[in-house]
């Protein structure tokens, strides 16, 4: 049932693969408001951050519809990072000042495309999924332009 949200729940074989995917078991808040809706906009304007960031889905499977609306979800812009991090430069051409860390995971992003919303890895907790690197936690960092929020959190578990 979808109760005035803009998007259908996510169903949790689809929260499942995407944690597959990236490595890691997504942290409980995120896992519980995307089942609530899959992919939804954060409005943290007067907040630590001062950004909107829309939270990315993950793929839903249902049908084709939908699977299409999904598609370019946390594993698809995930992947996307990690690899552009290997070329010294961003898509717009500008140079990369801070890399895309190995362990992260891109959960959302904020209007501009140099500002990410990622999770980061905990050294203090143990790993929830096997191979994995940990629980992460929330944290921003400015990929270009003058603004340079540095990891600052915003989900805490």
């Amino acid at each position: 049932m979808n109760r005035g949200h803009a998007n259908p729940p996510a169903r949790e074989e689809d929260i499942a693969r995407v944690e597959q995917l990236v490595g890691c078991r997504l942290p409980g808040w995120l896992r519980n408001r995307l089942l609530v809706e899959n992919g939804f906009v954060l409005d943290d304007s007067k907040g630590v951050t001062g950004e909107e960031w829309c939270i990315l889905p993950v793929m839903d499977r249902a049908d084709r519809k939908r699977m299409t609306k999904t598609a370019e979800d946390i594993a698809w812009h995930t992947a996307r990072a990690r690899a552009a991090d290997k070329t010294s430069t961003l898509p717009s051409g500008g140079p990369r000042r801070h890399p895309f860390p190995a362990e992260a995971v891109m959960i959302g992003h904020a209007w501009a495309e140099d500002n990410r919303l990622m999770l980061l890895p905990d050294p203090a907790d143990v790993p929830p999924l096997a191979g994995s690197a940990g629980c992460y936690v929330a944290a921003i960092r400015a990929l270009a332009g003058a603004s340079n929020r540095h990891a600052r959190g915003i989900g805490q578990r």
